[in-house]
């Protein structure tokens, strides 16, 4: 493995061990903050979501929950080049990636880092919503969201919104 390989492996296994199903997420989004802030980099918290502030016009959208444990599950652990815990695709490896790449590019060159709660639950509960209706988010040309399950890219653009949603919205603005 790389270097860099091994820096996200060891920090997405640091991740996984934070245990965050839905609506538990607050351990860590406290260590994300705490994490962000000794990076010197500008965040904003609101609950239990994050916008790390970036000088591009482009946001890494994640979410900081997993799907609950079960039992039989076993605790996180690395095999190889390999990582395994609740989240480790979805979606604790996008963030060990997402914060690597904030730290390592200029800042004018970094995008926005905006993270939140509850996605794994009903939509109604979304902690992406409140952040649209109090304008935290920032005017973006493009969002991605870090979704790496089966290797598919998610982008939160449309010529022509399928409906008008705050994402929809908020692209446009």
């Amino acid at each position: 493995m790389t270097p860099l390989a091994e820096r996200l492996a060891d920090e997405t296994l640091a991740l996984c061990r934070i245990p965050s199903p839905i609506g538990q997420e607050q351990n860590l989004c406290d260590h994300l903050e705490r994490v962000t802030r000794l990076k010197q980099l500008p965040v904003r918290r609101e609950g239990n979501a994050l916008i790390i502030e970036g000088a591009q016009p482009l946001a890494l959208v994640g979410h900081l929950d997993t799907v609950p444990v079960f039992p039989g599950d076993g605790s996180p652990r690395r095999e190889g080049e390999r990582v395994y815990g609740k989240g480790a695709s979805d979606m604790k490896g996008g963030l060990a990636v997402s914060l690597a790449l904030l730290s390592e590019l200029p800042p004018e060159r970094r995008p926005h880092l905006i993270l939140y709660d509850r996605e794994e639950g009903p939509y109604a509960e979304n902690g992406l919503e409140p952040l649209f209706a109090k304008q935290l988010v920032p005017r973006l040309s493009l969002a991605v969201c870090l979704e790496p399950t089966s290797n598919a890219l998610q982008l939160g653009l449309r010529r022509q919104p399928a409906r008008d949603g705050p994402v929809s919205r908020a692209l446009r603005a």
